[in-house]
């Protein structure tokens, strides 16, 4: 099966897009990489194809203006970049060329080779997309039972073909027309809620999210977060992720996201020197003050014992949640 390696990116995010290029050609080389371009200048292209170039790789950008005026007609908002919503339409913009695609955030990071993914089995399914962990009350403000799965659409294996011919991309739009278009997650929230049914699991080596660097043991993120384990990865799945991880997905959370100089994630170092080979040394020594609700949960992390700490951040995504949602 022929796999392109997906990225959708503007101005505000291309520099982190070029790091993660930077790690997937590193650790999988000689890969076809497509970029959904929403607004880049000549010099942000610059920057994608000079990390490419570096590794004789076959890149092309793709301008997706124009692609999504559709969402920008259906009134799209949330608080992700709206770029995001360029994943939609992947299937469409990359036709009969390519069996499969591998979406990534820019802020992933590849750690190892990802090849073995391409051929994940996905049982008849679009695609297959990893569980989130963020706290199960979120459930309710987008309709979804408790027990329901709810997932990150960070990365993502999509079947074109299948994708295509269950009208993924128009029932997301429908549903947006007839019922909804204001979810706080923008198009992630859309996966979940609309096409949960055309989901595979993808493992959590895959989609590794910063809270997995937290807790040592699911029991402690299912009690940090309220999910129940009908709707998240098994104890050895998890423990599995946890001693390989093939794409880092950075986050915010106590630990804090990597490129900023206070931020306290082990990926910190490791970040710079990605950036530094990527070339935008700069964007590793970003600066942004960590919230208070981070600063008391880092020092819940590192003087409370694990489960102590997964019920501290428990209660604090139980009072936020409470206090401005109502649920």
């Amino acid at each position: 099966m022929k796999t392109a390696i997906v990225y959708a990116t503007d101005e505000n995010y291309v520099k982190l897009t070029a790091v993660s290029l930077y790690s997937l050609l590193k650790s999988t080389p000689s890969q076809s990489v497509v970029v959904l371009a929403n607004g880049l200048s000549e010099a942000d292209k610059h920057i994608l194809m000079a990390v490419s170039d570096r590794f004789g790789g076959d890149m092309r950008i793709i301008d997706v203006n124009n692609t999504l005026a559709i969402v920008r007609d259906l009134g799209a908002n949330g608080y992700v970049s709206f770029s995001a919503y360029s994943r939609l339409f992947i299937a469409k913009l990359l036709g009969d060329e390519f069996d499969r695609a591998v979406y990534l955030d820019g802020d992933t990071v590849v750690s190892r080779d990802i090849s073995p993914l391409f051929d994940m089995p996905l049982g008849g399914k679009a695609f297959a997309i990893g569980y989130d962990c963020l706290c199960n009350r979120y459930k309710k403000l987008v309709g979804l039972p408790s027990d329901a799965p709810y997932f990150n659409s960070g990365v993502l294996l999509i079947d074109l073909a299948t994708w295509r011919e269950r009208h993924c991309t128009e029932r997301i739009f429908d549903y947006m027309r007839k019922v909804r278009n204001d979810f706080m997650f923008g198009d992630q929230d859309y996966f979940s809620v609309v096409l949960a049914n055309d989901a595979a699991v993808l493992p959590p080596e895959y989609n590794f999210l910063t809270h997995f660097q937290m807790f040592k043991r699911q029991k402690d993120v299912l009690r940090a977060t309220g999910i129940p384990s009908c709707a998240w990865y098994g104890d050895a799945q998890y423990s599995t992720a946890r001693r390989n991880p093939a794409i880092h997905h950075f986050l915010g959370n106590t630990l804090g996201r990597p490129w900023y100089r206070e931020s306290l994630n082990p990926m910190r170092e490791t970040y710079r020197r990605l950036a530094a080979g990527a070339g935008v040394p700069e964007v590793a020594e970003q600066s942004r003050p960590v919230e208070l609700c981070y600063r008391v949960q880092n020092f819940c992390w590192r003087h409370l014992p694990q489960p102590a700490f997964a019920v501290a951040v428990n209660a604090m995504y139980r009072y936020f949640f409470r206090t401005r949602y109502g649920v």
